[in-house]
């Protein structure tokens, strides 16, 4: 949860900042304490592949109908 609130409060103070930015400022203040080498070297690895802004912006406001895709697309295929 820490995480999710330090990554929306970094969206909103730093406008200027990509996603890679804003994820790994959050994690290095949250959760990065409690991972090892493996679960840290995995998020740098994983912010490769980080959305841009604009993107993440419509997923989590719900204008963009990615997540029913994936729901969708993962409800049939099981």
């Amino acid at each position: 949860m820490d995480f999710l609130v330090e990554l929306f409060r970094n969206l909103l103070q730093h406008p200027d900042w990509t996603m890679s930015q804003v994820c790994t400022d959050s994690y290095g203040k949250t959760l990065k304490q409690w991972h090892g080498w493996l679960a840290s070297s995995s998020f740098s690895l994983a912010m490769k592949l980080a959305p841009d802004r604009k993107k993440f912006t419509e997923v989590i406001s719900g204008s963009g109908d990615i997540i029913q895709q994936c729901c969708q697309c993962h409800f049939r295929e099981s």
